[in-house]
């Protein structure tokens, strides 16, 4: 495989997964910290949790013709998808059924995530609660599992611009209120499935769409508590 090069750099010590920072505008939160987080598999080929603005250009000499899969992380995760189609036209973007109908409206067309075929390693979870269709992958690493969620948590560094505070998305871990009351379709039954997936894959890390990488043998009790703040 050839070498990634600026702005990559690896998720966190030690990972086999690699990330890019890019910023976006946008009406309700102003200027956002998201990120792209990047698979790199020698059967499977490359797999894009997030595909982001600004960051396709940087990965043509790495990927060339060699498979590349984007995963969108939900329906309003669109804006760097006509980029990325452009710069790698063989590209399979996977989304799922919760996230379609609305990506197909911004004239983004996807395919179903039950013909997705990850490496063994990796859990692919789509969230029936979530009414903009979250997928999470959860991956399994050599010190336990590492989440990749969308708008689930945020982990900014500060609240920055006015909406953050009013939304409760920052400082740190967060389940945003947005997300909370405009998100769900149905909040007890998703508390009740992430307790259980906390329970059952418990996270050494927590790799967020918005905000920093949450890594450390507390990483579940931080999620915990940043859901219990929501009622």
């Amino acid at each position: 495989m050839k070498p990634l090069t600026e702005p990559w750099q690896p998720a966190f010590p030690e990972s086999s997964l690699w990330m890019a920072e890019y910023r976006v505008t946008l009406p309700v939160f102003g200027e956002l910290s998201s990120r792209t987080y990047l698979l790199r598999t020698a059967t499977t080929g490359t797999w894009v949790y997030s595909p982001g603005v600004g960051v396709a250009d940087s990965l043509k000499s790495a990927i060339g013709k060699n498979k590349l899969h984007l995963i969108v992380p939900n329906s309003f995760h669109h804006l760097g998808l006509d980029e990325w189609r452009t710069t790698f036209p063989h590209a399979k973007v996977w989304a799922s059924a919760n996230a379609q109908a609305r990506l197909k409206k911004n004239g983004q067309e996807t395919e179903g995530l039950d013909g997705a075929k990850l490496p063994k390693k990796v859990m692919l979870l789509e969230v029936p609660e979530t009414r903009t269709g979250e997928v999470w992958l959860l991956l399994r690493e050599e010190d336990g599992w590492v989440w990749l969620v969308g708008d689930a948590f945020f982990n900014l560094e500060e609240a920055g611009h006015w909406s953050h505070t009013l939304l409760d998305n920052a400082p740190g871990c967060k389940v945003s209120r947005l997300f909370w009351w405009g998100g769900l379709s149905n909040r007890v039954a998703y508390r009740q499935r992430l307790e259980t997936l906390l329970e059952k894959y418990p996270p050494v890390a927590l790799l967020p769409c918005h905000g920093l990488p949450l890594t450390g043998k507390a990483v579940d009790h931080v999620m915990h508590h940043a859901l219990s703040q929501r009622r």
